[in-house]
């Protein structure tokens, strides 16, 4: 004969069907329980959550690297990289650097990012932003002031 344990092993081997649907019907008709079973479950293990939490973000990330480029798209820096919406975020993707690397991912990295280190990225955002440049990007500025040829050119449409 099967000991007590024994038998509730080989019942949830045989009809691991019914086992899920009985198991999601209590957490269903006890959410105050789950909800309390988890905020146990996590000050137990928070630093292993976070840990891995950290680590999962950082393979995001180095994901989306890997396909736009390890150095930044305009002075070419190694250092502070960030992924930036090419002519500012236009509403599709979030603007959440989590949610946009998996998004990025999930949409299997769209056209319209690139890699720019931090200092490139503010200097974009401040120039989209200034009055007198009417929303040029720093890559508009920038091709401008390659050409030389008119300086005013720059403040004119």
């Amino acid at each position: 004969m099967f000991s007590g344990a024994e038998r509730t092993k080989r019942y949830k081997l045989v009809h691991p069907d019914k086992v899920r649907q009985t198991e999601r019907n209590y957490r269903k008709s006890h959410p105050q329980k789950m909800k309390d079973k988890k905020a146990r479950y996590y000050l137990k293990h928070r630093e292993e959550i976070r840990k891995k939490a950290k680590e999962e973000l950082k393979n995001l990330f180095n994901l989306c690297l890997d396909h736009y480029g390890r150095s930044c798209s305009l002075c070419k820096s190694e250092n502070n990289l960030v992924i930036d919406h090419v002519g500012g975020n236009n509403g599709d993707s979030p603007k959440n650097y989590r949610t946009l690397w998996v998004w990025i991912i999930k949409n299997a990295f769209p056209f319209g990012f690139r890699t720019l280190c931090g200092s490139c990225n503010r200097l974009d955002g401040l120039i989209r932003h200034h009055p007198l440049l009417g929303g040029k990007g720093i890559d508009d500025i920038l091709e401008k002031m390659r050409d030389r040829s008119n300086y005013n050119a720059l403040f004119k449409s």
